[in-house]
Order: structure tokens, then sequence, then C-alpha cells
């Protein structure tokens, strides 16, 4: 991957995410998607965005260090958007995920464990400074959530888990979704 040496130094493989493990944790959620405004840390080429707008999201935002990475999924958004008529609304941000300021109308965060836990910390840090300036209901949604405990330092309620054996042994972390009320 491209990108800044210290930025690079957190990042974890390059991995797309999986539509099945995805669907699998966003299914029986009582969640307004098409109220939602979903937030890929870690978008990668952009998979996770394509499942996202399956799902309806009002707004899909990737964030992604990697400016060759971020170009691509840039490009495979705009195509699924042209598929469908111009009526995906998305932005993809070439950024460190610790220096993304949370727009105040992101309630859905997915991290498929795109870092360490220090770079992790920052972008909770982050979300908790955004429900802060604006209170509201948010998902967190981790899958292969090797670093878990730094969610859960933050008080979040897990609200769903799948082991590593209901997605794939690759997956030594399991996923959770989290909310804060």
């Amino acid at each position: 991957m491209d990108g800044p040496e210290e930025v690079k130094k957190h990042a974890t493989k390059y991995e797309a995410s999986n539509h099945t493990f995805f669907k699998k944790l966003f299914d029986n959620l009582e969640w307004r998607f098409q109220n939602s405004t979903f937030v890929d840390f870690g978008c990668g080429k952009g998979a996770s965005l394509v499942y996202a707008s399956e799902l309806g999201f009002k707004k899909i935002i990737g964030i992604e260090f990697s400016s060759k990475l971020a170009k691509t999924a840039v490009d495979n958004m705009q195509k699924l958007s042209d598929q469908k008529g111009g009526k995906v609304n998305f932005e993809i941000s070439n950024i460190d995920a610790a220096q993304y300021e949370i727009p105040s109308d992101a309630d859905c965060f997915y991290f498929f464990n795109p870092f360490d836990s220090f770079i992790l910390d920052k972008v909770l840090q982050n979300i908790t400074r955004s429900l802060e300036t604006k209170h509201r209901k948010i998902l967190i949604v981790y899958l292969n959530a090797i670093h878990n405990e730094v969610i859960e330092r933050y008080q979040f309620k897990k609200v769903k888990y799948l082991s590593p054996d209901e997605l794939d042994i690759y997956y030594f972390g399991g996923a959770y979704v989290y909310t804060n009320v």
C-alpha cells in the first residue's frame, strides 16, 4: 500500500470485505438504513461500500489512507452509481482515519480490522466527540474484531456477536455490533 510511513505502520493487511459475512452482521438489526449514513474506515477498493448501497443507506462514506486504493474505491462507486442512474450518494476521503472529522449525521461505523488498537482508539475518540456535539443513536460494526476491547472501553453496548466459528477460521476475533443506547 502507498501512503505515509507513519500511517502505514498502524495499518493491517488489505483484504476486501466478504459479502456473506457483511450481510450476516447487518441481518436482523433494528436499523433504518434509508435514514442512515454509513462510514467504512479502511474502505480499500470499496467492496463494503457496494454492500452498504444494497442495504439502502442514504449516504455512504469511505475512509482510506492509500491514495491508490481510494482512487479505485471512487471508480468502483462511480460505476455503481452510474448503473443505478446516479442514485448512490457517496464520498471517499483519502485521509488517515485518525484525522478524519466525523460528520454530525454519520451513525453507522464499519471496521474490518483495518488498523491497530492505537488508531482504533483515536477514531473512537473522534466518534465520541461527535456524539458530544450531536447526540444520536449509532452502530459500530466490527468484523474480525481483534481489538474489540478498545471499543468496550468506551462503554458501547454489545447488541450482536458472531463467533469465529460462525464466520470463518481466519476471522479470529469474530464480529461485534455495538450501539451507544
